[in-house]
C-alpha cells in the first residue's frame, strides 16, 4: 500500500488499523505537499454491502459537517472504498489520560477544552443535512469516548470517527437499529436497552462519562474482557450513578472542592438514567460548566430542569426536575433483570498530583516498577493446517525475542532484562521472589499482591524465554484468580515449558480460566477435549467450549467451531454454519479464517460456488503469509 496514489496524494505510512478500516498517512505530490489521512475499508469487507454502505456513509456525514473541532473530509473514492481526511497532529485524549492524567485534574484546563467539544456536538446535533431529496436535522455520534478525540499540540480537541453515527430524525440508520453500537463503558442506558430509540441525548450521556474520566484519569468501569463483564457493566450503567469526584479527588483546596461539587452535579445531570432528565442541549451543559468555575455564585449548578425552548428542534422534550442529590439514581427500564455483581472499589487519588498507584504497576525483571498494560491475552501464530486434515487451532505463545505484539489494542514491547541474582538450583526448582528479583521493598510487595501484576511479570519473563520464572509468576497470578494467568499456566504445563509436561494440570487450569470466562482458556480447553489430552476425547465438550470462545469473538474459537460444523464432529455437519464462523474469524483479519472461507467458496460448500471470491479470500490470507492460501493461489494460477 505504501506508495499507492489516491487523487493527488501518495501514501507514505500506516497509522492504525481498526475493525472496519485502515488509516494511512499520505502527502500531496505537488504544491504545498500537505499531509492527509486516508482511510480504506478492509479488503475482506468490501463484499459485505451493509458494512460498505456504513463506511461510505461515514464519509458522506463528515462531508456534511463543517466545524473546526470536527475532522474534515477532503475527498471520496467509492470505487476504491477510500476517503481522504485532514491530517490531525497530536495524541488521543485516552493516550493523554494514560500518560499524564494530572493535566486534566485542573478544572480550568478541562473546562476550556471540554467547552469546545460541547460546541462541536451542539453544532452536529442541530446541523441540517441532505438525505437524497430530503433535508434532515441533527447527527448523533453514538460512540463518544476519549479514544475518538485527538488533542492537538495547542490543546484543542478534534472529534474523529462518525462511522456509527446516524441522522437524528432519519428512520434508516447506518447499521441495524436493533444492534447496540458503541463502546460499552460510554453507552447510555437507552443505548443498551433500546438502540433504535437513541437520540442526541445519548451523546450528552457519553460526554458526561468522558468528563468524569478526564478528572479521574481512568474509566469508571473495569475493562470488559468477556460477556459476563459486559452484562455487569451494563447493569451498573442502568442502575448506579457515577461516583462523586469529591469522594475520589483528595488534597484539594477549598475553592477547588466547591468547583468539584458543582461539576459533580453537572455530571450527574448529564448522566441521568432517563434522557428527559439530562441537559437537552450541549450548549446548556457548556454554559453551566463554565459557570462552575465561579465559586462566588450561590445558586446550585447543573440541577435545574431544562426549558422547553432548549430542547432539540426536532423534538420538544418535557424535562423532569432532578433532585439536588441526583446521585440517588433510579434504574432505567426496570423490566430488565438486574444481575448481581461485586461492588467496584475505586481508590481515592490526589488531585493535581501523580502518586504511584501500585494497583496499576507491575514488577519488571530488573526490580523496577512499570505500568500494567491491562493485556488479557497473548495469542500468537497458529500452526499451518492442511484443509483436508483439520485439527482445531490453539493459542500459541510468542517465542521470538524482541517481538512486539498488539493484543486488544495495547502494544507491549520486550523489556531489557538483567541477569537474576540467583539461578534455580535444578530444572524443577522454583526460587523465591527475593532470590529472583533481588531486594524487594514493601512497595514492590504491594504491587505483587495484585494478580494482574504477577501475570505481567510472568509474561515479561516468558518473552525472554526464562520459562522457570515465567511459570512461577503465572502460578501466583493463577492462584490469585487471574484467568489469563491460569490460561498461560495451563499452556506451560501442556507444552513442557519450565515444568514437566502434565496434561492433567494443564486441563485443570484451562478449566478454571474457561469457567471464569477467559476466551483463550475456553478455546484451549475445547482443544484438550477434542484431542483427548488429560481427559477422554469428548467432541460434545469440545463443541461447548469452542462455542463459548467463539461467541466472545475469539478468532481461534470461531475457526475451531467452524471445523466442528465442517467435519460433523459433535454436531451434524453444516457447511453453512461452518462458513458463518469461518467468516467471523476472517472479518477479524485472521488469515486461517480467510483461507477456510476461500475453500468453501471454491468448493461451493455452504455457499454458491464462486472462484473469484475464493481467490479474493485466498489472496488476503496469502498476503499475511498463509502457506495454504499461497498454495491454493498457485494451483489456480493466480498471484498474491
Amino acid at each position: 500500500m505504501i506508495g499507492t496514489k489516491l487523487f493527488d496524494y501518495e501514501i507514505t505510512r500506516k497509522i492504525k488499523a481498526g475493525g472496519m478500516g485502515v488509516v494511512y498517512e499520505a502527502q500531496r505530490v505537488w504544491g504545498k505537499r500537505e499531509r492527509v489521512a486516508v482511510k480504506f475499508l478492509l479488503e475482506q469487507l468490501r463484499d459485505d454491502e451493509p458494512i460498505r454502505r456504513r463506511f461510505i456513509r461515514e464519509a458522506e456525514i463528515l462531508e456534511m459537517l463543517n466545524h473546526p473541532r470536527i475532522v474534515r473530509i477532503l475527498g471520496l473514492d467509492p470505487d476504491r472504498d477510500a476517503f481522504v481526511m485532514e491530517f490531525v497532529e497530536g495524541k488521543t485524549l485516552s493516550e493523554h489520560l494514560r500518560s499524564s492524567p494530572e493535566t486534566y485534574r485542573q478544572p480550568e484546563v478541562t473546562i476550556r477544552m471540554f467547552a469546545q467539544l460541547l460546541d462541536a456536538f451542539d453544532y452536529a446535533h442541530h446541523v441540517v443535512v441532505e438525505i437524497g431529496s430530503r433535508q434532515e436535522q441533527g447527527v448523533v455520534h453514538r460512540d463518544i469516548k476519549p479514544s475518538n478525540i485527538i488533542i492537538e499540540p495547542d490543546g484543542n480537541p478534534k472529534i474523529l470517527d462518525f462511522g456509527i453515527s446516524r441522522i437524528s430524525t432519519f428512520e434508516s440508520t447506518l447499521t441495524d437499529p436493533k444492534l447496540q453500537m458503541g463502546s460499552v463503558a460510554y453507552m447510555s442506558p437507552e443505548q443498551i436497552v433500546n438502540p433504535a430509540a437513541v437520540d442526541w441525548r445519548s451523546d450528552i450521556y457519553s460526554l458526561g462519562v468522558t468528563l468524569w474520566e478526564m478528572f479521574v484519569g481512568s474509566s469508571p468501569y473495569p475493562q470488559v474482557t468477556n460477556f459476563d463483564m459486559v452484562v455487569q457493566v451494563q447493569n451498573k450503567i442502568r442502575n448506579e450513578p457515577l461516583p462523586k469526584l469529591t469522594e475520589l479527588l483528595t488534597n484539594v483546596s477549598a475553592k477547588d472542592k466547591r468547583v468539584l461539587q458543582r461539576i459533580d452535579a453537572i455530571i450527574a445531570k448529564a448522566t441521568a438514567k432517563h434522557p428527559g432528565q439530562r441537559y437537552q442541549r450541549c450548549q446548556e451543559m457548556k454554559e453551566t460548566l463554565k459557570a462552575a468555575l465561579h465559586v462566588d455564585q450561590s445558586a446550585e449548578i447543573g440541577v435545574m430542569p431544562a426549558k422547553a425552548t432548549d430542547a432539540h428542534p426536532a423534538e420538544t422534550v418535557q424535562a423532569n426536575n432532578v433532585p439536588n442529590d441526583s446521585h440517588q439514581a433510579q434504574p432505567y427500564l426496570e423490566e430488565f433483570t438486574q444481575i448481581q455483581e461485586p461492588n467496584t472499589v475505586i481508590t481515592p487519588i490526589e488531585m493535581m498530583a501523580s502518586p504511584v498507584n501500585y494497583e496499576n504497576m507491575s514488577l519488571t525483571p530488573d526490580g523496577s516498577l512499570a505500568p500494567i498494560s491491562n493485556v488479557h491475552g497473548n495469542t500468537g501464530a497458529s500452526k499451518w493446517l492442511n484443509r483436508l486434515q483439520h485439527q482445531p487451532r490453539r493459542v500459541w505463545a510468542l517465542l521470538a525475542l524482541g517481538t512486539v505484539v498488539v493484543v486488544a489494542g495495547v502494544w507491549i514491547s520486550r523489556i531489557q532484562s538483567s541477569t537474576p541474582a540467583v539461578q534455580a538450583a535444578s530444572p524443577q526448582a522454583i526460587v523465591t521472589p527475593a532470590a529472583e528479583i533481588g531486594e524487594v521493598t514493601d512497595e514492590v510487595l504491594a504491587a505483587l499482591s495484585m494478580a494482574d501484576s504477577c501475570y505481567e511479570v510472568g509474561y515479561q519473563y516468558y518473552q525472554v524465554r526464562d520459562y522457570k520464572k515465567a511459570i512461577y509468576w503465572y502460578q501466583k497470578a493463577a492462584n490469585l484468580g487471574s484467568p489469563i494467568g491460569q490460561t498461560n499456566l495451563g499452556y506451560m504445563y501442556e507444552h513442557e515449558l519450565g515444568v514437566a509436561r502434565n496434561y492433567t494440570e494443564a486441563l485443570k487450569w484451562y478449566q478454571k480460566a474457561a469457567t471464569a470466562g477467559n476466551a483463550d482458556g475456553q478455546n484451549n480447553l475445547g482443544s484438550m477435549y477434542y484431542n483427548g489430552l488429560g481427559t477422554s476425547k469428548d467432541y460434545t465438550q469440545a463443541l461447548k467450549w469452542y462455542r463459548a470462545a467463539a461467541e466472545q469473538g475469539n478468532a481461534g474459537g470461531q475457526i475451531n467451531l467452524g471445523i466442528m460444523y465442517d467435519e460433523g464432529h459433535g454436531v451434524a455437519a453444516n457447511k453453512t454454519e461452518a462458513l458463518k464462523w469461518y467468516m467471523r474469524a476472517a472479518n477479524q483479519g485472521n488469515a486461517d479464517g480467510q483461507y477456510y472461507v476461500g475453500t468453501l467458496y471454491e468448493l461451493g460448500e455452504g455457499v454458491e460456488q464462486n472462484e473469484n471470491k475464493a481467490v479474493q479470500w485466498y489472496r488476503v490470507s496469502a498476503r499475511q503469509g498463509n502457506r495454504n492460501a499461497q498454495g491454493a493461489l498457485g494451483r489456480l494460477n493466480q498471484t498474491w
